[in-house]
């Protein structure tokens, strides 16, 4: 018996795949190429509508669309988590709710980047800003456990209320 490795259905995979990776790499060389922000956000959001874009794409975009359009780069950033698990695409999403008036889910959203990168200082420095003044105390407490002692003292400085 003869065995067939690939086929037609490998075939057609591989192209979505390389079709999906040359989207985005279309989408990041329009930095370098437009002079006109909406050039940049137009080859993303051509990349992004492709049903099976990649999550990095969804995530680009939605960075991209962050300070314009922070309902649209919430759906963007809620896309890209079905592939992505880091404290970026968390911090990310935690912004563009917050931008959204969702303040409730910004503040999950950031602890959850916290979670992911405690040794990142401006994660500690969102999370005191969507935070009640009333656990400001606890979090810097939690932040002295991962933070340098320099970063810890300018995290204290900015939101200790003594």
């Amino acid at each position: 018996p003869r065995v067939v490795v690939g086929g037609p259905r490998t075939v057609i995979l591989g192209f979505a795949t390389l079709y999906r990776s040359y989207q985005l790499a279309q989408a990041r060389q329009s930095f370098g190429l437009a002079e006109n922000p909406e050039t940049i956000r137009e080859a993303y959001r051509r990349a992004a509508e492709n049903t099976s874009a990649l999550s990095q794409t969804h995530l680009e975009y939605g960075l991209l669309l962050l300070n314009d359009s922070p309902e649209r780069a919430l759906n963007e950033l809620t896309k890209a988590l079905s592939g992505i698990d880091t404290g970026e695409i968390y911090l990310a999403l935690g912004q563009s709710s917050k931008s959204a008036g969702e303040d409730e889910s910004a503040l999950r959203f950031t602890e959850k980047g916290v979670f992911r990168w405690p040794k990142y200082f401006v994660g500690w420095e969102q999370r005191l800003h969507y935070s009640d003044e009333a656990n400001r105390a606890k979090i810097l407490e939690e932040a002295k456990r991962f933070l340098n002692t320099e970063q810890h003292a300018k995290l204290a400085a900015q939101f200790d209320p003594r």
